[in-house]
């Protein structure tokens, strides 16, 4: 059994900084004109409920930060942000 905080126990995609795919996952996290400033070391488009829950462990784990976004019907509404 993988450690449930292991990246690789994700089983939605991961997206390193630098990485192809990277910037573009990082405008269409929010949908209207107004994007943030902010590069995270990682992005996680998750499959699973669980990849959330570990994408998180794996971000306070590492004491940085993680962001999920929230909204219903395919509409991002906001972000839940966890900071250490």
């Amino acid at each position: 059994m993988s450690d449930p905080k292991s990246i690789h126990s994700i089983q939605g995609h991961v997206l390193r900084r630098g990485e192809d795919g990277y910037e573009q996952a990082r405008l269409d996290a929010v949908w209207n004109a107004r994007k943030p400033d902010r590069y995270p070391d990682l992005i996680v488009i998750a499959e699973h409920e669980s990849d959330v829950v570990k994408a998180v462990g794996l971000a306070k784990a590492d004491c940085g930060s993680a962001s999920a976004p929230v909204g219903t019907a395919g509409w991002e509404t906001g972000s839940a942000t966890v900071d250490c």
